[in-house]
């Protein structure tokens, strides 16, 4: 069986969901929608595990009127090269140099850092989860530490973002690592 996650998008939530270890990859499309729906927007997104009822965004994504997920959207271009920017806690991820850091070479995949960073009930259960264990103790902790934030994607490293905003080099490998 295992957990099953809904994206949540501030003023939405989408009746598609998936295990995360199913769509929660970079270049698939469903974690590449709602990265179009934040572009140059910051809005509150989680993904909101099945098992992680008691939360303000589970009513929201699993028990009220959602709609479908527009996966016909025009995706934005090279969205995989820009920056992953958290307003709340004036942090971002450089998704380029994450993906050069976290991609499972030999089988070409890789963990977004959106799907794991804004996820709510990740480590409820099992099936369907990332699995703490393959990373370290440290970088486990940034996992659902995104949660409920308004966070967009940004083209470009503004000067704000330059000055007052901390770097992140999250490592979410798909193997166990040491």
């Amino acid at each position: 069986m295992g957990q099953y996650f809904k994206a949540y998008v501030e003023n939405s939530a989408s009746k598609s969901l998936g295990k995360m270890m199913e769509f929660g990859y970079m270049h698939q499309s469903y974690v590449a929608t709602i990265c179009t729906m934040i572009y140059q927007n910051p809005q509150i997104v989680a993904f909101v595990g099945d098992y992680a009822s008691g939360n303000k965004a589970y009513d929201v994504a699993w028990n009220q009127g959602n709609e479908e997920l527009d996966m016909n959207i025009n995706l934005i271009e090279d969205i995989n090269k820009m920056y992953l920017v958290n307003h709340s806690k004036k942090e971002y991820v450089y998704l380029k140099d994450y993906y050069e850091l976290n991609n499972d070479v030999k089988h070409n995949r890789c963990m977004h850092p959106l799907a794991l960073l804004a996820s709510i009930g990740n480590d409820e259960n099992s099936g369907g989860n990332y699995p703490l264990w393959f990373t370290s103790e440290e970088n486990s902790k940034l996992v659902g530490s995104w949660a409920l934030d308004h966070i967009s994607i940004e083209k470009q490293k503004n000067d704000f973002i330059s000055a007052k905003y901390n770097e992140l080099a999250p490592r979410f490998p798909l193997l166990f690592d040491n």
